[in-house]
């Protein structure tokens, strides 16, 4: 069975079109073979046939049960069937056409041979496959072929003997036969078009969004690494001076708002240059990578690390004192001492001195008040032999050095 009209979609899109195109069918099929049993309990009613021919009614009887009963479990295991090859759903889908359509195509020339082609049964028959017909014809709408197939087992063993007939009436009937026939295929022809035409514009409407989803994802994609890039320092990692200094200013307005406390550590690298002349700049890259990753180790979830400048680094800690700050920072200047930066065969030890301040929040309105208090106490911490951590206390002029000389942390 080959789907007509399935050249006008997309290449992309004609498998998934395919299988739906054929899962509708199934699901049509079997909605319209009800017909069947009501139109040969029907003929029951209106003419001696079962009497007359009982062989031939029950074994037409059994035939369209049997076709009712393919097209019931075709619809039921449809999914699984058609995972199988499509041939699983063709094949029966013909074998219940052939059993259905032809027995009663058989069964509409058994009446005209035996009762003749008087009115009551030209009208009858007529107005029987005028309801068959006209629901094939919007069944068969994704497949016209089908539909062809479908016409010529009602009509071809009547419309041949309509014609042989020798009766003026006979031929009259022949021929308004092979008009109504005539006129349901061009009617299921227009059908078929606009059901593959609205297939087709369905599936470049899908195509269409998926497109647009796909542009928008990447162009979002695309802000969101500009963003970050605007953010965020690209050989370490960690944000730069911008983003560091909207972070410090954000946690400098909630903290003041909420009064709650808030810490700021300024690092500075010691005698950075020797590392960068000893190994190269890329020997200096890599120990910069490994310094800020050594930094975010020993920070809370919610602290902030930021580039603040060649090899030197912001830190804001929310909700932190003045001396749990000063205990952070010497946690983290134990932490690069100890562990020597591997640059290829060789490991560069590396120091780094701290300042470390809190946000006085009646008297520091501006991010910059407390920045110079961190710089103040880093510029001491470097004065003091560097590899140190130094604490400037808000409202005081005085540095001083944590832990104090001669005491333990």
């Amino acid at each position: 069975m080959r789907l007509n009209g399935l050249s006008k979609i997309p290449s992309e899109s004609r498998a998934e079109v395919l299988r739906r195109a054929e899962m509708d069918l199934v699901t049509r099929l079997t909605a319209a073979v009800v017909a069947y049993p009501l139109l040969l309990l029907l003929l029951r009613l209106a003419t001696p046939i079962c009497a007359d021919h009982p062989a031939a009614y029950w074994e037409a009887t059994a035939a369209i049960a049997l076709a009712v009963l393919v097209r019931v479990s075709l619809f039921v295991f449809r999914k699984q069937l058609y995972a199988r090859g499509r041939m699983w759903i063709v094949v029966p889908l013909l074998l219940s056409m052939v059993l259905s359509a032809g027995t009663t195509g058989l069964l509409y020339l058994d009446v005209m041979k035996s009762y003749g082609l008087s009115n009551w049964t030209f009208t009858f028959m007529m107005m029987w496959l005028l309801g068959i017909s006209a629901g094939s014809t919007i069944s068969f709408t994704p497949s016209f072929s089908l539909l062809s197939l479908q016409l010529g087992l009602l009509f071809g063993p009547a419309i041949p003997y309509e014609f042989l007939t020798s009766a003026p009436h006979d031929l009259s009937l022949g021929l308004a036969t092979l008009a109504f026939a005539q006129f349901l295929i061009l009617q299921g022809h227009r059908l078929h078009g606009m059901y593959w035409d609205l297939l087709s514009d369905r599936a470049l409407e899908v195509r269409r969004t998926q497109e647009l989803e796909a542009a928008k994802t990447a162009a979002e994609r695309a802000q969101e690494q500009l963003r970050y890039q605007a953010t965020h320092d690209i050989l370490t990692g960690v944000m730069n001076r911008a983003g560091i200094l909207g972070v410090c200013g954000r946690e400098l307005e909630r903290a003041v708002r909420l009064q709650t406390s808030l810490g700021l550590l300024m690092i500075d690298l010691d005698h950075f240059k020797q590392v960068n002349d000893r190994f190269g700049h890329l020997g200096g890259d890599e120990a910069l990578r490994c310094i800020a990753e050594r930094i975010a180790s020993n920070l809370r979830s919610y602290d902030a690390l930021g580039r603040y400048g060649g090899e030197e680094f912001l830190i804001v800690l929310p909700s932190c004192e003045l001396e749990q700050a000063a205990i952070a920072a010497e946690r983290i200047r134990e932490s690069i001492e100890a562990n020597p930066v591997p640059l290829g065969r060789a490991a560069a030890k590396i120091t780094a001195s701290f300042g470390v301040t809190v946000l006085d929040a009646e008297n520091d309105t501006e991010q910059r008040q407390l920045i110079a208090r961190a710089d103040a106490a880093l510029y001491e911490a470097k004065r003091s032999g560097r590899n140190c951590v130094a604490m400037q206390p808000p409202r005081s002029a005085t540095v001083c050095l944590f832990p104090a000389r001669g005491q333990v942390a």
